[in-house]
Formats: structure tokens, sequence, C-alpha cells
């Protein structure tokens, strides 16, 4: 492993050199937040010279201090990782001590990558619910590694499920049974089925016993007589689903009990002994928790019997949500609200239309809606109730997030759900450009950086388009002419307006003046637009450009484009970054940068309680659980951004999505989408704003009309709409 220098030593070396460069300088460049090429080039060198940590991962997984706990499970999905997981979180919570989450996807090759990383950690433990066949990785660590529910080979320390206590207490629930059957995985080969059997043959309780798999346990249970038995133990949660599935086929299930051992979360009408994550949070916890930590093995008694209710239907909440490709944040937050809440949610995605009806007097009542950010402002005084109290913890969310995610006109009406901001994603291949860097200060005597305004991003943007520049990388920036939104009634429109505002923006234009008056046919907006078109000559899509589609075959999004790897530049929103830094078969994958955008939008969803809610207090305690810090940073790591302090400082997330190192950054450099025409003091639907400006403009980006008709047609447009 490489020896840890100090940016300070850095720092030294450069000035020795003749390079002096400030601490924070230095530090955003080893961050990979940018700065000249020369200096990127410089500072590299220097620190690989000085023994500089500069591996990618490792870079963003070294902690400042012992008080971190990483844990390696196999998903999220499963409640019994979910379950350990969120037990693990507030225990070191309440220690003081941050924990990093890793998801092996049951992976064994995942798994040994992580732990090369997480080798480089300084942390007090390692947890895992591993799924490598040998230890050996575990053995490379420098700190303790703990099992959990599984006996390493070695002498590494567990916490597992106690199943022979287990076999005891239901040996005493079950005595009145003449005739039972246990089923479970095969005892010889799986150490907690022998463990049972043990526990059982402690108290002489005579048994019958099916052996199957996961795989074959169907199969095998319907060809057993289960009838012929008064009592079932099943070990493991699949078995005992299986057994009342076919019992019920039989109509035996009421009168043969079924015993769930080890399984969270029973269904309906069954007695569970179910494995106790708090006490075995706890166990491992209090132990890291000592001045000298030594970790011991131990054994987790039941947690309880418990016999559930036999009826009694769940709450269910109606929700209203968003069509469209990224809005299935709620269907993947389904599972954790039943969970946790013993919460229904029945989703209903809208179109314009439907909202349009629903505002004038619907039948359903909705008691959770969720809205695109810049639909809340002329939506929520007929949608939402206004927030009551605080439903969540504000203090706790990053503090450059806008006020737009909460509130219009000063009345509070939702929260943050998945929010998003455009920012600048670049290629690596920028930072290690030496002869580019030389090229571009010989001919335009200034050195080459990120570029901060449209301008600059245009011009090196098209000195990497450059036949000079073809060994470096083909193209200067990703730019794709793709459908406006589906709300669009254009079904020709392949301009989208959040390419252009931007630009007007960071051209110091606007859709209105200070006076109210329409300004689309500014020079500044002809300039902007004109800036826009330039982009494309520096895109693999110029063919595409006045009078034809020129479609890149394969692609469909500037994002596709980027991660191709042969260009250099894109602006994109964090949302689509967020899938970006998960394509593993991407060409560009492991080589993305990130800064923040010129005059970015912002974008994603807000959610708040429905102006009918039936359930306010089930509404309000589903929005508390979802913007908690216990659970934002295992919502953002399955997708649905959470924008909490908590999060940004989670290494783990930083790891596996390193631009929310600078989204604060991006946010504080955002422009609201939210445009108000201070003649008329009325709030413009921007949605219908950005339709009309991508059917007009891209007229003129298809060269079926000049700049000056297109701007000036939409202008037209707007002045309706800002009237109507």
């Amino acid at each position: 492993m490489l020896k840890m220098a100090s940016i300070k030593e850095i720092q030294g070396r450069l000035k020795a050199l003749g390079t002096p460069l400030s601490y924070g300088t230095v530090s955003n460049i080893l961050a990979n937040r940018g700065g000249t090429v020369k200096n990127i080039s410089l500072v590299r060198k220097v620190a690989e010279e000085l023994g500089y940590g500069l591996d990618k991962n490792a870079q963003s997984l070294r902690a400042k201090t012992p008080d971190l706990i990483v844990c390696i499970i196999p998903s999220l999905e499963s409640d019994t990782y979910r379950q350990f997981y969120l037990s693990l979180y507030r225990r070191a919570s309440e220690r003081g001590f941050k924990l990093q989450l890793y998801i092996t996807n049951d992976s064994p090759a995942v798994e040994r990558k992580i732990l090369g990383g997480a080798a480089q950690l300084k942390s007090r433990c390692v947890v895992t619910f591993t799924c490598l066949d040998d230890d050996g990785p575990y053995l490379k660590l420098k700190c303790p590694a703990v099992f959990v529910e599984r006996e390493p080979k070695g002498s590494f320390p567990f916490v597992k499920f106690d199943y022979c206590a287990a076999a005891g207490m239901i040996a005493d629930r079950a005595a009145g049974f003449a005739n039972v059957l246990v089923i479970s995985e095969r005892r010889e080969a799986f150490s907690f089925a022998a463990d049972f059997a043990r526990g059982l043959r402690n108290r002489n309780f005579a048994c019958g016993w099916l052996e199957t798999t996961y795989l074959t346990a169907l199969r095998d249970i319907m060809g057993y007589p289960l009838r012929d038995f008064d009592a079932i133990i099943c070990v493991g949660k699949y078995y005992s689903e299986t057994v009342k599935s076919v019992l019920k086929l039989t109509d035996s299930g009421s009168r043969i009990p079924v015993y769930s051992v080890g399984a969270q979360g029973a269904i309906p009408d069954e007695t569970s002994f179910e494995f106790n994550y708090q006490a075995a949070a706890e166990a491992i916890i209090g132990q890291a928790a000592a001045d000298q930590p030594r970790f011991r093995s131990c054994l987790i008694a039941p947690e309880r019997i418990s016999t559930l209710p036999r009826s009694g239907a769940a709450r269910t909440l109606n929700v209203l949500t968003m069509s469209g490709y990224s809005r299935n944040d709620l269907e993947l937050l389904k599972p954790l609200v039943k969970e946790q809440l013993g919460i229904e949610l029945n989703i209903e995605r809208y179109d314009n239309k439907m909202l349009e009806d629903y505002k004038s007097g619907g039948d359903t009542a909705f008691d959770l809606i969720q809205l695109d950010v810049s639909m809340l402002p002329y939506n929520a005084a007929a949608l939402l109730r206004p927030m009551e109290g605080r439903l969540a913890d504000e203090g706790g969310f990053i503090p450059e997030l806008p006020r737009d995610y909460f509130e219009v006109g000063g009345v509070k009406y939702a929260y943050p759900l998945n929010p998003n901001v455009q920012m600048l994603v670049y290629h690596d291949a920028f930072e290690d450009t030496y002869t580019a860097q030389k090229y571009y200060e010989a001919n335009n005597r200034e050195q080459l950086a990120l570029p901060d305004n449209y301008r600059a991003y245009n011009k090196i943007a098209g000195f990497f388009k450059m036949a000079e520049n073809d060994d470096i990388i083909k193209f200067g920036c990703a730019a794709y002419m793709r459908r406006s939104a589906a709300r669009t009634n254009v079904p020709d429109a392949y301009f989208h307006a959040d390419n252009f505002l931007p630009r007007l923006y960071d051209f110091h234009g606007s859709v209105f003046d200070s006076a109210g008056e329409p300004a689309l046919s500014s020079p500044i907006a002809l300039a902007a637009l004109d800036n826009y078109i330039e982009m494309y000559a520096c895109s693999p899509y110029i063919n595409g450009l006045r009078g034809g589609r020129g479609d890149v075959a394969g692609v469909t999004s500037s994002a596709e484009m980027f991660m191709a790897g042969d260009c250099m530049f894109s602006i994109e929103f964090s949302s689509n970054i967020a899938r970006l830094s998960v394509q593993p078969d991407k060409p560009a994958f492991g080589r993305l940068r990130y800064a923040k955008a010129p005059s970015a939008l912002i974008g994603g969803g807000v959610i708040g309680v429905g102006r009918d809610c039936r359930d306010v207090p089930a509404a309000e305690a589903l929005i508390r659980l979802i913007m908690s810090d216990e659970y934002a940073a295992m919502l953002t790591k399955i997708g649905i951004f959470i924008p909490r302090k908590s999060v940004l400082s989670n290494v783990g997330l930083l790891s596996d999505f390193p631009f929310l190192s600078i989204i604060g950054d991006a946010f504080a450099n955002s422009v609201s989408r939210n445009i108000v025409n201070r003649k008329s003091s009325k709030l413009i639907d921007s949605g219908r704003l950005e339709e009309i400006l991508g059917s007009h403009v891209d007229r003129a980006v298809r060269g079926k009309c000049s700049l000056t008709r297109a701007l000036g047609d939409a202008e037209d447009e707007i002045v309706k709409l800002a009237e109507g």
C-alpha cells in the first residue's frame, strides 16, 4: 500500500519546484474537483512521487477517524439484511460511530473488490454477511472482521442466531403435539440446521424431518404428506411461506400450526422465533465501543415467540405520482413502508389531463402526491395541504438546497424526494492531456481549465473536436436531440428547453425583462441560442443539424453518448449521473469526473400530503420515515437521493457516487425553473413554457426557420401564456 503523504508535504515539494499552490487548490485537484491542466498534471506527478495514494477508490474511501464501521451485506431488497443494517445504523449512531455500507449483490468478485478498498480504511471493524466460500480476503484487513449469521472457518469472531436455543423454546411450546415435522436444509451441510437438531436432541424431542433446498422446496413440500402432522417447524422463512401456501390448497391451514425459526417478518397466522437484530447490533457495537475493542463470538437468542393477528387489514394510502422513466421512487419505497409502518401504497400515475381533472374535483382521494419540483408552484395550493409544524428536521438537509423543494409563497407544502441538479461531467482524459494543454495555450494564450461559462464550454469542446486531438478524444461534448418531455403536444419535437435556458441565464438574459416585458427576441437570447446550436458542432450529432435527425446508433440520450467514451464533456442532471456511475460495461465507466455547471437548472421530485388525505397521521409518518437520517443513506444507495447532511458525509456513498461530494456546490450555483412575470405578478407554468420553447427553437436548430423567427414565435406564445 502506498505511503500516506500529506497535502502539506505535497505543497512543500511544489513550492520547492517553483510552483507554490494553496492548500485548497491541491486538495481540490486530489479530490477530482478540477483545476488547470498544468496544475493537475504537476500535483498528480508530485503526489505519486511522494507516495500519496492515488487509487481512485481508496482516495474516496479513506476515513479521517477510527470511529468508522464498515457493513457488508448482499442486498437491501431482503428484509433480513435491511433490518440488520438499520439496527446496526441505530446502534452505531447512538455510540457516535459512522457506518459505511457496501452491497455485494451476492457476487464474490464484488465482495473481494470491496475488501480491497476496505483494507485501506482506518476503521474499527468490518461487519459482514459474506457470500465468499473462503475467509482469506478478510485476513488482509488491518481491522477486526465480525461475521454475521455464518460461523467462519478461521478464528474470526461471529454473531449468529442461536438455533439450538430456538429449538429448546419450540420443544417446550410444541410438547403437546404427538407428530411434528421439521423442514430444513441438510443437517450435515449447514451448521444452523445441525445446531437446531442438536437443540431438539437435548430436549429428547421426537420428530420427523424433511431436508430440502431453496430450489427444490416447492416440489418436495407439495409431495410430502403434510396433513399427517399435528405441527410443522420450518427452519427458514422461505419454507414456512411455501408450507402455508400448500396447506391452504389442502384446506389444512387452519388446524396445523406452523412455526418459523430464524425468520424476520413472519407471515400472517404464523408463530415465529426471530433473529433479534437489535441484540446482534448491540453486541457488535458494544464491543466496538471499548477503548481497545476485542471482539468475541456470541449467539443471539430468539427475540420472541409472536403470534400475528389473524385478521385486520393494513392501512392503505392512495398515492398520485408522476409518469416517466425516473419516477419509480415510490415503487422502490413500497416494501420499506409496509415493513416499517404497516402501510400499503396504492400508486397511480398521472398525465397532465388527469392532473387537471383532479384539480377541478376528482372522485379519488389521494393521501400523498409526488410532483416534479417545477410543477409545485402552480399546483401546491390546489393539490396539497400546507405542512403543519415540522414533519422532518430541516436542519438536517444540506443548506444549499433551494427552498423551491419545500414551499411556495412562504407556505410549506412539501419535502424533496430525489431532487437533482445539472452538473458538468467530464472524462478523466482532460486531466492527463499534457500535449493538448501546451497546444491549447499556444493557440489561445490561456491555460486549459474546466469551463465556468458556456462560451468557454463551446470553445474548449471545439478544441477537443479538432483533428489534431483525435488521438486524445474524438468529440468535445455529448449533445443529443431528444424528444421533449412526455407532456409535450408537439409530436416531432427533439429539443428540450433545459439545454437552452441555462445558456440564456448564463448570458444574463431572461424570459421576461425587469418590467415584465417579453425578452426572448433580444440580442442576448439570440446569442444564447446561437451558442446552443454551436455546441452541436462539437458533438457526434453534427449530422443531425439543419435538415435531418442524424441518429447515433444505439444512443438515446446525451448520457449514453458520453458513456460511449468518445466525448470530453456533458451537462447532465445528477439523477442521470447516478445511473452513469453504475454501468461497468460502458467504456467511460470509472473515468468520470464532476464539476458544477454554469447556471444549472434544478429538477427532481417533491412529496406532500394530499388536500383530500383520509389519514393524515399515516401520511406524515411516511414522510418522516423517508426523510430521516436513519433511512436517508439506505434510500440514496438504492437510487432515491435524500439530500441530508448525513448522506454527504457517508464515506461509502461518496465512494459509490463521487459526484455527491460537490452536489451542494451545484445546488448553490443553480437557477430556479420558476418564472414570475413581474408585470402581472403571475407565476408562469414552467412546463408549458418549456414546451413552447422546445417546439419553436427545435425548428431553428433543424434549419426549418431562422433563429430570430423561432424566438419571436416563441415569445408571442409565451405572452399569451402570461396573459391567460
